[in-house]
């Protein structure tokens, strides 16, 4: 798997999906800075991550809900990419595939520290490749940990282990949300 940001040069994140493409690899963009990109990059995208203030400014569709998220993932889907996850922040996340569209509801905590809650779809990687799962439940458990994560102080203490979010998961009445 290869999970990419634009933080580099459009030209280099042009190349490095590309060649992860040719590879077999599933390729993860994390489309942060939001940018515009070529169309070809986005023909090389499984997944693309962006919350709604990147969707809103790469799709030209103001992303305000589940409704506008929906929409704007399907812009993504239209461009050439497999799968959208657009993060919502407390409304959680909208993912979006040829399939329909989900919506993976946040989970209700009391934050202490919210540093590093907008990354935690950078696990999605980890989580694929080990469950070979779809990206309903992966998403479904990036929501826990984010949430198990802001409820402690600290960007690097605050990350839970797989036990926490599996308790936290099994502690929730949630509906289990299909792969």
């Amino acid at each position: 798997m290869l999970l990419t940001q634009l933080e580099t040069p459009s030209a280099l994140t042009a190349h490095i999906t590309a060649r992860g493409r040719e590879h077999g690899m599933t390729v993860i963009l994390d489309p942060a800075p939001a940018a515009e990109l070529a169309a070809e990059i986005w023909r090389s995208i499984d997944i693309v991550t962006p919350n709604e203030t990147e969707a809103s400014l790469i799709s030209g569709i103001q992303v305000t809900d589940a409704a506008s998220a929906e929409r704007a993932g399907h812009w993504f889907l239209e461009q050439g990419v497999g799968a959208a996850v657009i993060t919502l922040a407390g409304q959680g996340s909208c993912v979006v595939t040829a399939e329909g569209a989900t919506v993976v509801p946040p989970f209700p905590v009391e934050a202490v520290d919210t540093t590093r809650r907008g990354r935690r779809l950078c696990r999605l990687p980890r989580r694929r490749a080990r469950e070979r799962s779809g990206p309903h439940r992966c998403v479904r458990l990036a929501t826990a940990a984010g949430a198990l994560t802001v409820t402690k102080q600290g960007a690097s203490p605050s990350l839970p282990h797989r036990a926490d979010v599996e308790a936290f998961l099994a502690a929730r009445t949630a509906a289990p949300v299909a792969n």
